[in-house]
């Protein structure tokens, strides 16, 4: 038998039955990639359970596109099935709380509506304005570890920036801003902790943001124009056609805004760090020609995803997608990390290549109508925050063994515990 006909061993270990993720054990948290080679294999289209919940998981990456632009498969809670509400309790926290109208769980036309007054105010040129800001914060956390010579890029960069960010755009006080990590924290581990858990954390964050917002709204609008104040008191004030969000609706978007905003771009710290830290060479070549950090941060975002799965989706008719009938009233969970690694759309999707031309195609940010809004933000922070600590940390190192390092336990999210680096500070 010559080597090319000796079959590996199924990490899977497939029955006729339904495959339990959580049977394949700490390895597949820890790095899940061969187990997602496999599975687009051996049925890119498979049902799994997840949670104690069954659903369809979707790998590939043209299925994983249909899927996420498909209008028969829905984002909003009140298409799931009373089976998915007894099996899977932990999908409906905010429903609970009455604040589960953002973006991410409506569809048309509620999601366009809510995604075009969003669109309104946050904007190109907020952004923009957002960038030095971005840098000075940026600046301040990187002098406090440089002199050390060694950081958790985790605690002290990947963490505080995004936390930083969000928080002044939302307008949350300094004093209060560590707050906000541990409530987006828990948005994360939803699934992997208990319901009441998560139910407890989501009512302190609505309690907190509706005292919040019903101090802005006294407040009133102090400024003629929208962009020179924070996101959030532009959306109390804005109005569009007489349209107006109301609390519910602006609680829902200060969720959706503080989750997506601050966890997924922590975890692109995390991920692409560590894909850097694995890479010298590639480090190297950022730190001789800073204008390719734009497609290295889509590389980072394709190669090492930090969003698995996206907030799941339920299919209100059968639904044909890569040879394989989704039936009406399944759970739909397309992963995105597993997409990215597509060898069909990606070649060598393995290999870390921040020059490939076409890493922007990556799904990290979603795809369709829920394609990320605050793609713009998350790019600007990455090319910021990697170009000053590539151009003020050198000889960067990672400073402990690749063993050591722990993914959090997410069903959505891919979150490195903790990141320790040395390095040699360069003067500014």
């Amino acid at each position: 038998m010559s080597v090319v006909d000796v079959q590996q061993p199924s990490l899977l270990q497939l029955t006729d039955a339904p495959l339990d993720l959580a049977t394949l054990g700490p390895a597949f948290n820890q790095d899940p990639y061969p187990f997602y080679k496999e599975m687009r294999e051996t049925g890119p289209v498979r049902e799994v359970v997840l949670f104690g919940l069954p659903m369809w998981l979707i790998t590939r990456y043209e299925e994983a596109k249909q899927a996420l632009a498909d209008p028969r498969i829905k984002h909003d809670r009140r298409h799931a099935t009373a089976e998915v509400r007894a099996k899977g309790p932990w999908l409906f926290a905010t429903e609970q709380l009455g604040f589960d109208r953002y973006m991410l769980a409506t569809d048309a036309p509620d999601h366009t509506r809510l995604r075009k007054m969003v669109s309104k105010v946050f904007t190109p040129r907020r952004v923009r304005e957002l960038r030095p800001r971005i840098q000075e914060i940026t600046d301040g956390l990187i002098g406090k570890f440089l002199p050390r010579g060694e950081a958790d890029l985790m605690e002290e960069l990947a963490y505080p920036l995004p936390l930083a960010v969000i928080s002044e755009l939302l307008g949350v006080p300094q004093d209060e801003q560590s707050h906000l990590r541990d409530w987006a924290a828990a948005f994360s581990s939803v699934g992997a902790v208990a319901p009441e858990e998560i139910i407890r954390a989501f009512a302190v964050t609505r309690d907190y943001f509706a005292e919040f917002i019903q101090a802005k709204q006294r407040e009133g609008l102090l400024v003629e124009d929208e962009h020179d104040t924070d996101l959030l008191t532009a959306l109390i004030h804005l109005h569009d056609e007489g349209d107006q969000l109301d609390l519910n609706e602006l609680l829902a978007m200060v969720f959706q805004v503080l989750v997506a905003g601050f966890e997924t771009t922590a975890n692109m710290y995390g991920n692409g760090g560590l894909a850097l830290l694995n890479h010298p060479e590639k480090m190297a070549e950022l730190i001789a020609d800073p204008s390719l950090l734009p497609g290295a941060i889509d590389e980072m975002i394709r190669y090492d995803a930090p969003v698995k799965n996206p907030w799941m989706r339920f299919s209100v008719e059968d639904v044909p997608i890569g040879g394989t009938v989704i039936p009406a009233g399944s759970v739909v969970a397309v992963n995105l990390a597993a997409a990215n690694r597509d060898p069909d759309r990606f070649p060598d999707p393995d290999i870390f290549d921040i020059h490939r031309a076409d890493a922007s195609a990556n799904l990290g940010f979603s795809h369709g109508p829920h394609f990320c809004f605050g793609m713009p933000l998350a790019h600007a922070e990455g090319e910021i925050g990697f170009g000053t600590l590539l151009a003020r940390c050198e000889n960067l190192a990672l400073g402990v063994d690749p063993s050591e390092l722990r993914y959090r336990p997410s069903p959505s999210m891919r979150i490195l515990q903790r990141l320790p680096v040395t390095f040699t500070p360069r003067a500014a």
